[in-house]
């Protein structure tokens, strides 16, 4: 479903919470996504039960399941969901557009616009904003390269 769809009563929801006008408000509702739902889901079903009825006959818990076989073994996913997740809500225009309205917090998408006039536009300092906006995500990505890859390249491996 699109988010232009449910963006109305989303914007109703933070007014309610107070987190209108703050950059929470648009952390929460980028964090938790059903992409994100069903990326993770697709990862656990790949990872054989085996590992888990072991760990069960070992006499470990779930939760020391989860802690210390599923989570060591989730790092490339959870890496590539988190680089998703943050270009995606690090590239979103319309969603800081609607929950910020003071212009001390406006991100640095909707500075890029404010360079845009009705009659000109500034093309040298929209391509140095450009610059300057995209530093933070290639920051992200190669932190997290070393494990986006390496899911990249297991995920086709089979027992």
């Amino acid at each position: 479903m699109p988010w232009h769809v449910y963006m109305v009563p989303q914007f109703i929801m933070m007014r309610s919470f107070g987190l209108n006008n703050t950059h929470l408000s648009i952390i929460f509702l980028q964090a938790f996504s059903a992409f994100g739902v069903f990326l993770m889901k697709q990862f656990y079903m790949s990872v054989p039960d085996e590992l888990c009825e072991a760990a069960r006959i070992d006499g470990m818990s779930e939760y020391s399941i989860w802690w210390k076989i599923m989570l060591p073994l989730s790092k490339p996913a959870l890496s590539t969901l988190t680089i998703f997740t943050f270009v995606n809500t690090w590239n979103d225009f319309l969603g800081p557009l609607l929950y910020l309205t003071r212009t001390e917090l406006k991100t640095i998408q909707i500075g890029l616009r404010m360079f845009i006039s009705q009659y000109s536009s500034e093309y040298g300092l929209i391509m140095a904003a450009s610059v300057v906006a995209l530093v933070p995500v290639v920051i992200v990505f190669l932190s997290l390269q070393k494990f986006f890859v390496q899911g990249v390249a297991t995920a086709g491996l089979k027992g």
